[in-house]
């Protein structure tokens, strides 16, 4: 039997931010209500928690990215750089952590992140995966 439902692609006024639009999500989740129609799922409470779910994910991803692998995040930043600090800018709930993201390139080609630029630490962000 297959269990797979398009729910939607839009979230209205519970989408993503701006700096993370650029971001497709497929979700496989079993605790949705069954035997409803598609205009209540997209109003469940459920689907508002997305939006929560979703970016903290993203923001760990990317971290553990930026870390782990900075060959690859200096690839990730040379293309979508600008949207870190956009999101630094925009997005105040997560901009400690968009902050410690953003890579800034000096006049000797070097990307260095905003604590090595001003020699002033950022406030500390605390490890997200020990919610998971």
């Amino acid at each position: 039997m297959v269990k797979h439902v398009f729910i939607t692609s839009e979230f209205g006024s519970d989408r993503l931010p701006k700096w993370a639009s650029w971001v497709k999500v497929i979700i496989d989740a079993d605790d949705l209500p069954l035997s409803v129609s598609r205009e209540t799922l997209q109003s469940s409470k459920f689907i508002k928690q997305m939006r929560g779910i979703i970016l903290r994910h993203l923001l760990i991803l990317f971290s553990k990215l930026a870390t782990e692998d900075p060959e690859k995040w200096a690839l990730v930043t040379k293309n979508y750089g600008m949207i870190f600090k956009f999101g630094a800018v925009e997005d105040t709930k997560n901009r400690d952590r968009l902050v410690n993201l953003a890579r800034f390139e000096t006049t000797q080609r070097k990307n260095i992140t905003l604590d090595q630029v001003s020699g002033v630490p950022v406030a500390p962000v605390g490890d997200e995966t020990d919610r998971f």
